[in-house]
């Protein structure tokens, strides 16, 4: 009963080995949670770009809705997920959520939830440029002209980096694209800086793929045999116990004594078995 026990135990760690060695060959990792479906896509486009595969998974609902990002492989290809969000400032930074105090909002929240609003739409059409990685727009409200008499202008900074060797626009056509979009903004108003920023080296992303697939095919192939190998065990395993209960009952009605069965179950003879004469009842 004991060995049985513990070749039970033997075969269950077997069969969790086996298991792992296949998970760990088709594994994936979540890397990021983002509220809007539209910035999942963004992040999802920068890892395939870069030889990450990614999809999202839709969970939750309402205002707990969000969109869990997942890419396939381990740690390298994780570490490099985080890298390239980095680089790319992905997800974005969203300005915090004005609040009114009374229930009425007053005209200054108005004015900065508008402007709260205009400040991500201009961040997100400068994203779209082609080779732009981070984009940091910050805009200033004109005075009021009735409360002073030299009011300043409305103004803008935009900052924009860029991971290509040119860029397609220069700081005179991002200021009239910002300006354009703001009523009362002048485009001499608007301070652009662009900064050259190439993305840093990935980590070797083969050596983790060849390993995955080492383990994938050692899995199945390891499986595959381990299957086979069972088959057999419990095979002669249900064999061996038809056996015994034979010799059992053969002895019990007095055909074979104790004796010689427990002699024909240790030398395993078969042909005497089959030419024991039946009982006649």
């Amino acid at each position: 009963m004991i060995k049985k026990i513990v070749k039970d135990k033997r075969i269950l760690l077997i069969l969790l080995v086996a298991n792992l060695i296949l998970f760990a060959g088709c594994s994936q990792t979540k890397v990021q949670s983002v509220e809007e479906e539209t910035e999942a896509n963004q992040i999802i486009d920068v890892l395939r770009e870069n030889g990450i595969t990614a999809t999202k998974d839709e969970s939750g609902e309402g205002t707990n809705k969000k969109f869990d990002i997942y890419i396939n492989g381990g740690d390298i290809e994780y570490g490099a997920a985080i890298q390239l969000m980095e680089d790319h400032c992905l997800p974005q930074v969203k300005p915090p959520q004005i609040e009114s105090e009374g229930i009425v909002p007053s005209g200054e929240v108005e004015k900065a939830r508008d402007l709260r609003r205009m400040k991500m739409g201009i961040e997100s059409q400068l994203r779209k440029l082609p080779g732009t990685t981070c984009v940091s727009v910050n805009l200033g409200q004109a005075d009021d002209k009735q409360l002073t008499l030299n009011p300043d202008p409305a103004s803008a900074t935009v900052l924009v980096k860029y991971k290509t060797e040119k860029f397609d626009l220069n700081n005179k056509q991002i200021a009239s694209m910002v300006a354009g979009g703001i009523t009362g903004l002048e485009a001499d108003k608007v301070f652009v800086t662009l900064t050259r920023q190439p993305l840093r080296p990935l980590p070797n992303l083969d050596s983790g793929r060849n390993l995955r697939r080492f383990l994938l095919v050692g899995g199945i192939g390891f499986a595959t045999i381990l299957g086979f190998i069972l088959i057999v065990f419990f095979m002669r395993k249900n064999k061996d116990e038809t056996d015994t209960d034979y010799f059992e009952e053969n002895a019990i009605e007095g055909e074979i004594t104790d004796g010689e069965s427990q002699e024909l179950l240790e030398s395993g003879d078969e042909k005497r078995l089959d030419n024991e004469p039946e009982v006649q009842t």
